[in-house]
């Protein structure tokens, strides 16, 4: 009886932690970010307006975005999609002050220790992993932050 006991708990918990960690997963990999591969022509996309345009950067967003990396703890603002004639190149995910330490873990959880620099006013703190560049910044005067991934060239 007392093993039948040690074993349902067991597979409870086995089964508890990997429906935990099964709900968050990581969005970007040398790839692309989601669903979106690097390089990749955005603006064929029914679901990408274009938001902004800055010299030869176009700037989209997706209509019915999911706002939110990995889990529902992850809540951020924003996410913009930077493009060239050469498809995209960058993502831009905006959040503000209540989700920078989930974004910091979920960041970290994946890629390791950042390396952080401390300007005035603003937080850095940078990935580079698979071919991608992750950089979080975070401004201390108005509490907002940006994520920004990018593809690095070879």
């Amino acid at each position: 009886m007392r093993n039948k006991k040690v074993l349902f708990l067991f597979l409870f918990f086995t089964t508890f932690a990997f429906t935990q960690e099964k709900g968050q997963k990581f969005e970007i990999t040398k790839e692309g970010f989601r669903d979106f591969k690097w390089g990749e022509k955005i603006e064929q996309r029914k679901d990408m307006k274009q938001a902004g345009e800055m010299g030869q950067i176009k700037i989209y967003k997706r209509e019915n975005e999911d706002l939110q990396l990995g889990t529902e703890k992850n809540k951020v603002d924003d996410i913009l999609y930077c493009a060239t004639k050469e498809g995209l190149f960058s993502v831009r995910v905006y959040f503000k002050e209540k989700s920078k330490s989930n974004l910091l873990t979920y960041f970290s959880k994946y890629l390791g220790h950042p390396s952080k620099t401390k300007q005035k006013g603003l937080e850095t703190y940078t990935w580079e992993n698979n071919g991608v560049s992750i950089s979080l910044q975070y401004i201390l005067l108005n509490k907002n932050g940006i994520v920004e991934i990018t593809k690095i060239k070879k």
